[in-house]
């Protein structure tokens, strides 16, 4: 048993642990609090950085739907101010017209007083001799009456002749006067006549005027498009970095949003839609009409099942199966760009061959061995976009249409590849090089309203095909894709009698057109109901 000295040594040493355990428990506590305050106080700049980086995805997202607006407001002002010029193009042709039928007038009116002038003085000569014959006869008649005064005897006789001398001088003298007075008319309708000739020459001269005026308008006008087409390029450059600012802060709102989010997000790449149906017709008919299709997402069945009318090769395998139903559209646009001598008939031949035969990495090398030409640019990129690599058939075409030998041909073809592949700002770049063109007038507005179209705008895409058909002057293949254009269109609306009509304008034109003939049959036996 321990001593009692010893138990209160122990009791004190006990006290002075649980004091210092006591502390010790103090201290853990007030450092858990600071911990647990300085987590509330993370998790309060985590919410509020969350929610900055949400505003920040919206208001790029408005930046960027506020710039497609512009955008559009600009390619609407450039079609208005190009509507615009024409416009006033006309206008000068009206006032040149004028001008030379008020200059042919006056010159009518000159040479007519002129005639009027030389007319009128004879006659005053006329008078002048009949005054002095007048006053010679008058002389004459006096001299006799003194004569007849000393012969007395003979008077009865000569009275009566000296009054019907009289009498015939009197008339002359009246009809002298008369003669007179019909000169000072004829004299005011003269001064009449060269006042009217002064206001024709004042008119023309405010019309040359006008004239001027409206030329230095145009002049202006065409100054403002080219600016306007200048901006549109200048704001299109800063929308890729725009772009990529977008995806590098959508990337990190994902990670901050992760934990809070189950589904993946979105696949951003975009697949190459399949071969599209060309329809019937020549060979340039039937591949314009295969890479048209391509902008409207028709499949490759269909394009299989329109055969094509140009003469087959009797080393060609039959047109069938699915090498052929794949690579249609290649075949075709071969087919054409050989139809327009973009190709020479042996090499189209060989690259259809290879085509049919499914050896496209055939094709592809022996059209790339001349990189330089635009036209075998254009068949590397249909390829590559038939195996569906978007990117290389994109630069391809790209490549195609700003070759040194494009033609309007193969850089309508290049922009309906684009606007195929989606990418529709650079197909509408493309196009503006073949508004420049003076033949392009009609593919240009065909471009436009494919591309309006395809941004769900049909009303905008129903008037540039309106106005491609408007034009004069042009080849009719390129009015035959307007009034296609135009059918299909409509025909999408459900507006079956205006699809119709316009189907039935094609195909008096070119009854072998794409499906022309199948479309018309299709709407004709269609209740007019459900049209």
């Amino acid at each position: 048993m321990k001593h009692p000295a010893d138990i209160g040594a122990d009791i004190a040493r006990v006290t002075a642990i649980v004091a210092e355990a006591n502390e010790k428990r103090a201290a853990v506590e007030h450092e858990l609090k600071s911990a647990h305050a300085a987590v509330e106080s993370l998790k309060t700049q985590s919410t509020s950085l969350e929610q900055s980086l949400l505003d920040m995805q919206q208001q790029l997202e408005a930046a960027l739907k506020r710039k497609a607006a512009e955008e559009a407001q600009l390619i609407e002002i450039s079609n208005r101010k190009t509507k615009a010029l024409n416009e006033l193009s006309e206008t000068l042709t009206l006032i040149e017209a004028l001008r030379k039928e008020y200059s042919s007038k006056a010159a009518l009116i000159d040479a007519n007083l002129e005639k009027s002038r030389a007319q009128l003085g004879a006659l005053e000569s006329g008078i002048n001799e009949t005054k002095k014959s007048a006053a010679a006869t008058g002389a004459m008649a006096a001299e006799l009456r003194q004569r007849l005064a000393s012969v007395r005897e003979s008077g009865d006789r000569l009275e009566a002749q000296l009054s019907s001398i009289s009498d015939m001088t009197s008339a002359a003298v009246e009809a002298a006067h008369g003669a007179s007075s019909r000169t000072a008319e004829a004299i005011k309708a003269i001064e009449l006549a060269d006042q009217r000739k002064l206001q024709a020459v004042a008119a023309s001269e405010e019309l040359n005027s006008m004239a001027r005026t409206l030329q230095q308008k145009r002049d202006e006008m065409q100054t403002n498009v080219a600016q306007i087409d200048q901006l549109i390029d200048d704001q299109n450059q800063p929308s890729e970095a725009l772009t990529t600012q977008l995806s590098a802060l959508a990337e990190i709102i994902g990670a901050v949003l992760k934990p809070k989010s189950g589904s993946p997000p979105p696949d951003a790449a975009a697949s190459a839609p399949p071969p599209a149906n060309a329809g019937n017709g020549s060979p340039a008919d039937a591949a314009l009409a295969a890479a048209a299709a391509q902008a409207r997402g028709r499949t490759a069945q269909d394009a299989a099942a329109a055969p094509v009318s140009a003469p087959r090769d009797r080393r060609t395998p039959e047109r069938s199966g699915k090498h052929f139903t794949t690579y249609l559209p290649v075949i075709r646009m071969v087919q054409l760009l050989a139809a327009e001598r973009a190709l020479g008939l042996e090499e189209a031949a060989r690259l259809c061959d290879m085509l049919r035969e499914g050896r496209p990495e055939d094709a592809l090398r022996a059209a790339r061995t001349r990189a330089q030409s635009s036209a075998h640019r254009l068949i590397a990129a249909c390829i590559f976009q038939t195996g569906g690599d978007v990117r290389r058939s994109y630069e391809a075409y790209v490549e195609a249409a700003v070759a040194r030998d494009a033609t309007l041909m193969t850089r309508y073809l290049a922009t309906l590849g684009l606007q195929d592949l989606g990418k529709l700002d650079e197909a509408l770049k493309v196009g503006h090089t073949i508004s420049n063109d003076k033949q392009g007038a009609v593919l240009w507005r065909n471009l436009v309203g494919l591309h309006q179209r395809l941004l769900g705008r049909p009303e905008e895409a129903q008037r540039m095909f309106n106005e491609a058909l408007q034009q004069s002057g042009f080849p009719q293949w390129q009015y035959n894709e307007a009034l296609y254009n135009m059918g299909e269109l409509l025909e999408s609306q459900a507006e079956r009698e205006q699809a119709l009509r316009y189907y039935e304008r094609l195909y008096a034109s070119n009854p072998m057109y794409r499906d022309v003939s199948a479309r018309i049959e299709a709407l004709k036996n269609r209740p007019a109901a459900a049209g």
